[in-house]
C-alpha cells in the first residue's frame, strides 16, 4: 500500500468514525422530538428560522463525503448509506423524524 494510499484510507476512516459518533449523538436528541437530522421539513424553512440546529447539517455532509470517498474504491458505508436513504425519504407516508431517528437507533443496537 503507498503512502498516498494509507492516508487516504486513514483520512476516510477517521471521517467515519467522527460521523458515527456525530451521527448518534444527532440521533438521540431527534429521537427525543426535535427535527432537523433528516431534513424532512427543510422546505418549510429554507432560513431555518424555526428549526435551527446547526450540528444536523454535519452528518448529512459526512455521509455525502463518504458516499463519494467510498465509491472510488467500488465499497460503501453500511450506516452512511442508511442514513442518507432515511434521509432522501420524503412521501407522505414516511414516518416523522422523531420516529426515524428510533428506528434507527434500534437498528444500530441490534447490530451491536
Amino acid at each position: 500500500m503507498s503512502k498516498k494510499t494509507r492516508i487516504k484510507q486513514e483520512r476516510l476512516e477517521a471521517m467515519e468514525s467522527e460521523f458515527q459518533t456525530l451521527l448518534l449523538s444527532c440521533l438521540a436528541e431527534c429521537a427525543k422530538g426535535r427535527y432537523g437530522l433528516f431534513g424532512q421539513n427543510s422546505h418549510l424553512d429554507p432560513e431555518e428560522r424555526y428549526w435551527r440546529w446547526p450540528e444536523a447539517k454535519h452528518p448529512r455532509e459526512f455521509a455525502a463525503e463518504i458516499r463519494i470517498e467510498r465509491s472510488h474504491d467500488g465499497k460503501m458505508n453500511p450506516l452512511s448509506e442508511r442514513f442518507l436513504q432515511l434521509c432522501a425519504a420524503k412521501d407522505p407516508n414516511t414516518l416523522g423524524e422523531p420516529q426515524l431517528a428510533s428506528q434507527l437507533l434500534d437498528e444500530l443496537q441490534e447490530q451491536v
